[in-house]
C-alpha cells in the first residue's frame, strides 16, 4: 500500500514540474542584472532606477543524482510507437541511493525604489515550491517482484530510508540594500512566509525478508510522516495520505492568510574591485514555517508474516483468486493499519540556498563567469558548478552559453536569450538542452517576460 503511494508520488512529481510557474534563476540569467530575477538571488543587486514590474513567466527544474532521466522512459517500436517505463534499464543505473528533486518558484510582483545616501527598498511576492525524495534501489527492485525464479529462493528488501518531502509557500519579502563606496554593495530580505502545503518524513524503516524455511515472508514497517495542507479540497480531507495531487487547481490559488506563519532572511553582498570585474554572493532561504493548521502525523507500525495465497479449490472445484488476495490485503490492513492523529504545531525549515560567482567584462560585447550554487534539501546536498559567456549581440539582445557539473555530471549545456527595452524584457533559457539528443540526469527550461510598468532610469545603450 505505502508502495503503490510512493509510486503515484512519484508520478505527481514529474508531472507538476511540467505545470507550473516559476521565476527563472538558472546560471544563464544570473549575470544578466536582469531585474527583478538578479534581486531574488541576491539581495545586493539593485538597478540605478525605481521599478514597478509585473513579470509573468514559467520554469521547469528537475532531475535526480543517480540516473538519466530517459532511463526512465523507453520507446517500443511498431506500429504504434509508445513510450513506457523501463524498470529494467532504470534499476542498472541507479544507487542504493536515489535523490529525486524539483524547486519550482516564481514571481508575481517587483517594486523597487531609490533611497537617498545610496539605499535601495524594494518589495517582492514570490512563490516557493520544491519536492525532494530518496528513494532506495530494492523499492525499485521490489517492483520485480519478491522472488528469483532462477535459483528458486526468495529475496530480502531494504527499503530504510525512504524519504517523501516537499513544501509550498509565498514569501512577501522586504528587501533594503546600501552601497558602501564604488566598489561594494550589502542587502538583505526579510521574508514573511504564508505557508500553503509540507509533507515531511520523519523516519522511515521497512524491510520484507525471507522465512528460515523460505515458505513464508516477513513483512516489518515503522513509519511516521506529518502534513499540513489547510488549502486542500473537501472532497478529500478524509484521506489517510494526501498529496499535491489531490488539489483541484494549482497551489498558488490556494490563499490560507498566514495560517501557517513562518520567517526568514536573505543575505549578499556585489564586490567590484574594478570596471570589469566582478564578485558576489548569497545565503538564501534561511528560516523555517511553523504549521499549525490542518496538522496531520501518519503512522505506520507493525510486523506481517505472508505464506502465499490460498488457492485451495472448493467444494465444486473452483477457486476465487480476488477473494484469495482481498483476504490477504484484509490482514495487512487490519495489522498494520495506519494510525492517524491530529499532530500539535510543528515547524519546518525552508530549502536554504548558497550562490557564489565572478564575471569578467573581456571587451564590450563579452563577458565570462564562474558559478558555485548549492541548496539544503532534507538528507541532501544539491552542488552545482557553472563556466560561461554572455556574448552582447546589440544594444537589445544578449545571448549566453554554459556548461555545468551538476547531479554528478559534467557536460549540462546550457544557452540562454534575453531582449531587453524600455517597457518589455523577455527571456528564454536552459541550462539542459543536451537533453534533446544525450541522456541527461536533469530537465530545465524557462521562459517569460517581464512588464515595466515603471522605469524611472532606462538603461543608456
Amino acid at each position: 500500500m505505502q508502495t503503490n503511494r510512493i509510486k503515484l508520488l512519484l508520478c505527481i512529481f514529474f508531472l507538476y514540474n511540467l505545470t507550473l510557474n516559476s521565476s527563472a534563476q538558472d546560471a544563464n540569467l544570473i549575470f544578466f542584472d536582469f531585474f527583478p530575477h538578479a534581486n531574488n538571488f541576491n539581495p545586493a543587486i539593485q538597478p540605478d532606477s525605481t521599478l514597478i514590474v509585473f513579470a509573468p513567466n514559467i520554469y521547469i527544474d528537475a532531475g535526480t543524482s543517480t540516473f538519466g532521466l530517459k532511463d526512465i522512459f523507453s520507446t517500443k517500436e511498431g506500429n504504434d510507437n509508445k513510450m513506457y517505463f523501463d524498470l529494467n534499464n532504470l534499476i542498472e543505473h541507479s544507487d542504493d541511493e536515489n535523490f529525486l528533486y524539483g524547486t519550482i518558484d516564481y514571481s508575481a510582483f517587483f517594486v523597487g525604489k531609490i533611497l537617498p545616501a545610496g539605499y535601495y527598498a524594494s518589495f517582492a511576492i514570490n512563490e516557493r515550491n520544491n519536492y525532494n525524495f530518496i528513494i532506495p534501489k530494492d523499492l525499485f527492485e521490489l517492483s520485480r517482484g519478491n522472488a528469483d525464479y532462477e535459483t528458486e529462493t526468495l529475496k530480502n528488501f531494504n527499503l530504510d530510508g525512504l524519504s517523501a518531502n516537499g513544501i509550498s509557500y509565498t514569501s512577501y519579502s522586504f528587501g533594503l540594500s546600501k552601497k558602501i563606496g564604488s566598489a561594494l554593495k550589502l542587502g538583505l530580505h526579510i521574508n514573511f512566509l504564508d505557508g500553503k502545503y509540507v509533507t515531511e518524513t520523519q523516519y522511515f524503516n521497512a524491510s520484507i525478508q525471507a522465512g528460515n524455511d523460505n515458505d513464508e515472508i516477513n513483512i516489518n514497517a515503522d513509519v511516521s510522516t506529518r502534513q499540513s495542507a489547510p488549502g486542500l479540497v473537501s472532497d478529500h480531507i478524509d484521506d489517510v495520505y494526501y498529496s499535491i495531487g489531490n488539489f483541484s487547481h494549482p497551489l498558488f490559488l490556494n490563499n490560507n492568510h498566514f495560517k501557517n506563519f513562518g520567517f526568514s532572511g536573505d543575505f549578499g553582498f556585489q564586490y567590484s574591485p574594478g570596471d570589469k570585474t566582478t564578485i558576489m554572493g548569497s545565503v538564501t532561504d534561511i528560516g523555517f514555517i511553523n504549521w499549525n493548521t490542518e496538522q496531520k502525523e501518519l503512522h505506520f507500525k507493525g510486523s506481517y508474516n505472508f505464506s502465499g495465497l490460498n488457492l485451495s479449490p472448493d467444494s465444486e472445484g473452483y477457486f476465487d483468486v480476488e477473494k484469495s488476495i482481498n483476504a490477504v490485503a484484509d490482514s495487512l490492513e487490519d495489522i498494520m493499519e495506519p494510525v492517524l492523529n491530529s499532530a500539535d504545531p510543528f515547524s519546518t525549515r525552508i530549502t536554504p540556498r548558497i550562490i557564489f560567482g565572478i564575471s569578467r567584462i573581456l571587451n564590450p560585447r563579452l563577458q565570462l563567469s564562474g558559478l558555485f550554487r548549492a541548496g539544503k534539501y532534507p538528507s541532501y546536498t544539491d552542488y552545482r558548478y557553472t563556466l560561461g559567456a554572455i556574448y552582447k549581440l546589440s544594444p537589445k539582445f544578449s545571448f549566453s552559453l554554459s556548461t555545468s557539473r551538476k547531479n554528478n555530471r559534467i557536460g549540462n549545456l546550457g544557452a540562454g536569450l534575453v531582449f531587453r527595452s524600455r517597457y518589455l524584457d523577455m527571456f528564454i533559457s536552459s541550462e539542459n538542452f543536451e537533453l534533446l539528443f544525450a541522456n541527461s540526469s536533469s530537465i530545465n527550461f524557462s521562459f517569460g517576460m517581464n512588464l515595466i510598468l515603471l522605469n524611472t532610469g532606462y538603461p543608456k545603450e
